[in-house]
């Protein structure tokens, strides 16, 4: 498993938008992870990363299949990440 952890105002400048937005994001996208083996953690001074098993890798390859439906920056952002790092 790849860990790449961002701080909250590090990805909020990199999408270009605020960090209330990022909040609100990560909220949505931990309720649509539920149940696919993947999670975005956050820690206060640490930042915010995603963890995933088996499972929520072969969830992600086939998130990125569909990524060009869905245009959710934070989703693009951490698929983006994903691929360019594995």
């Amino acid at each position: 498993m790849l860990i790449v952890i961002l701080r909250q105002k590090d990805l909020a400048n990199l999408l270009g938008i605020s960090s209330r937005t990022i909040k609100a994001d990560i909220k949505c996208l931990r309720d649509e992870l539920k149940n696919s083996g993947c999670s975005i953690e956050t820690k206060t001074g640490k930042g915010i990363w995603l963890e995933y098993d088996e499972e929520g890798e072969k969830y992600l390859n086939i998130s990125s299949l569909k990524m060009s439906q869905s245009q959710h920056p934070l989703w693009i952002s951490v698929n983006t990440i994903l691929v360019c790092n594995s």
